[in-house]
């Protein structure tokens, strides 16, 4: 499984709906009521990379440097040279003074103190209209002025602001408390932080004045020099009121294509023939939670001439799981290509297959048997799937790895793909992830979906579902 940091998985796919849910995400820090932010954080934790996202989404404004020279943030800040080539840009300065200006400007500031800030902000909000101006970073010059001079300071900039309907994000790395904390109206914070020994990154609103704050931690990444702010889970059984016909992805020569082209770079290619995936939810989601992967793999495989023979987890039955699939599949070509086999009552389908609790022996007897069938004289190829909690429901501890085994090595056997699905925490975990070739965790932060590779190891990713085209979409973006 090839999965790094410097793999592109999605590329520049959808981006506009990234940016959308970005820019809502971010737009109640621009209501009118929010004159002054504050964001705080780390090096490295993408702090000028949300001002600037503020600066472009607002419109207009004036990026004001203590740091770098413009030539520097052209090189190291992609972004920010973008807005400068924006209308051709021009600097803003004392020694370059100018009679054009654009909607946005730079000032270099390394080498000022807090009085020549003020002088800039002035001379900003007299050459642009209601401008967002980015103090970057404002420890640089506050650390220069002792406690009472510095909120004299920051008073003058919120008064100026508030009169000539400017608006004043600050940029601060110190962690501690400050006066600027309590002057401002929105403080949000930057952090790294780790989810089972991989890096995430979590966005903190510590204050927003005059909204609410329905998510009190956000994650979000700086994947492809952006800040993108990550989606929340949805459903994973919604109503698509145009489902369209699936549109398989050739399997490759020694590859079968999940139907997914993130999930297939993730696998470095697809399901490898004869190869065994292993999926465990965490306990903040459900084994539903992988229905778009699973709906896209069935249908892949069925649109591609092949097969599907399936033993739900608990909780779903034949009809949701043959529903999901026949929105984008011909109904008629199920029948002869789909198995879902259940131990307890069912209804009258040819797709359904049933099982025998009283005996794994028959049980695997009669799943083979029905697979070759539908497999027929040209050895189709075939998606095998199981719901380890099924089997431990209905057999022993042992049966039911014995079955998990055998199936194992069947599929190996014939060249097909296997996937089973467990539960956090289940003892059967272990056991089956030393069968696999790949060990894939689902789990949730902050409702947030993710997921990673135990075995063998990556990165995290977001994973976000979508289902606009019509069709289960799955995109995978790296914490970056």
């Amino acid at each position: 499984m090839q999965l790094s940091d410097s793999v592109e998985i999605h590329g520049n796919r959808e981006p506009s709906s990234d940016m959308r849910r970005t820019d809502e995400k971010l737009k109640p820090l621009l209501k009118p009521q929010v004159r002054a932010i504050l964001i705080k954080g780390e090096p490295g934790t993408g702090k000028t990379t949300l001002a600037l996202e503020l600066l472009r989404l607002h419109g207009k404004g004036i990026y004001v440097s203590t740091r770098v020279s413009q030539e520097q943030s052209s090189e190291h800040l992609p972004e920010l040279n973008a807005l400068f080539k924006k209308g051709d840009v021009i600097e803003i300065s004392e020694d370059n003074p100018s009679k054009e200006f654009s909607p946005y400007a730079f000032e270099d500031l390394r080498l000022s103190d807090a009085k020549s800030v003020v002088g800039t902000v002035v001379s900003a909000i007299d050459k642009i209209a209601d401008p967002l101006i980015v103090l970057d970073s404002w420890d640089a010059i506050a650390n220069k002025t002792d406690r009472i001079e510095r909120l004299k300071v920051e008073q003058s900039l919120s008064l100026i602001a508030v009169g000539r309907n400017a608006r004043l994000v600050f940029i601060s790395e110190e962690p501690s408390m400050t006066t600027t904390d309590y002057l401002v109206d929105a403080v949000v914070t930057l952090k790294n932080d780790f989810h089972e020994g991989k890096r995430i990154r979590k966005l903190e609103w510590n204050k927003l004045r005059g909204s609410t704050i329905p998510h009190w931690t956000s994650l979000y990444t700086l994947h492809a020099g952006r800040f993108s702010i990550f989606g929340t889970v949805r459903s994973v059984w919604p109503t698509i009121p145009d489902p369209k016909p699936f549109k398989p992805i050739p399997n490759r020569e020694l590859y079968y294509s999940t139907g997914i082209p993130d999930v297939d770079v993730c696998l470095g290619g697809g399901l490898r023939k004869g190869s065994f995936l292993l999926i465990e939810y965490g306990k903040y989601v459900g084994s539903s939670s992988m229905n778009p992967i699973t709906t896209s793999i069935r249908c892949n495989f069925l649109a591609n001439g092949g097969c599907n023979v399936t033993i739900p987890s608990p909780g779903l039955s034949a009809a949701k799981i043959k529903e999901t699939v026949v929105r984008h599949i011909p109904e008629s070509s199920l029948a002869p290509s789909m198995r879902l086999g259940f131990f307890d009552a069912y209804d009258a389908d040819p797709c359904f297959l049933a099982l025998d609790a009283s005996s794994p022996t028959r049980s695997f007897e009669i799943l083979m048997r029905e697979a070759q069938k539908i497999k027929g004289e040209k050895n189709r190829p075939c998606f095998f799937s199981f719901g380890a909690e099924t089997l431990e429901y209905v057999f022993s501890h042992e049966d039911a790895f014995r079955f998990g085994q055998d199936l194992v090595q069947k599929v190996r056997y014939l060249g097909d793909a296997l996937m089973a699905i467990v539960r956090y925490g289940s003892p059967y975990t272990a056991e089956l992830s030393n069968l696999s070739d790949i060990h894939v965790k689902l789990d949730a932060i902050d409702d947030t979906l993710v997921m990673h590779s135990l075995k063998p190891w990556s990165q995290l990713f977001n994973v976000h579902y979508s289902y606009a085209t019509g069709l289960p979409s799955v995109r995978l973006t790296p914490f970056v």
